[in-house]
């Protein structure tokens, strides 16, 4: 990966993070979630990447839900990636 690729993702994640906390009221750490989520991440690589079990995202991702809408995981990665 190029300097310049990693720049824009970094660029698009900061849009996204704000969108996120903007439109929906997201916490940081939901917003963590939401992008490793649209990212292709699972709940477990999720939890290990943020230091905390899978439970805690299950948790975390049933407040992500209310807030934006969405009722599975597909639905909120199409929500994150149509921002």
């Amino acid at each position: 990966m190029t300097r310049d690729t990693i720049s824009k993702s970094a660029r698009k994640n900061a849009a996204l993070a704000s969108a996120l906390k903007s439109r929906f009221g997201l916490s940081s750490a939901e917003i963590d979630i939401a992008l490793a989520l649209a990212d292709g991440k699972d709940i477990v690589r999720t939890a290990q990447l943020r230091g905390v079990t899978p439970h805690t995202v299950r948790s975390q991702l049933k407040a992500i839900f209310h807030k934006t809408g969405a009722r599975s995981q597909a639905q909120l990665v199409t929500i994150v990636l149509k921002l």
